[in-house]
């Protein structure tokens, strides 16, 4: 059970990571667009 556990909350941290540097990579581009072609 400890071993799942352990994975589990590794699992979870993991695809935290993954949602916070995709929507870092989302804002950047975002920001990126904006800058190159203005408001839209």
């Amino acid at each position: 059970m400890e071993e799942t556990a352990a994975s589990a909350e590794e699992m979870s941290a993991t695809s935290q990571d993954i949602e916070t540097a995709v929507q870092s990579i989302a804002q950047k581009s975002q920001e990126g667009a904006t800058q190159a072609g203005g408001d839209k």
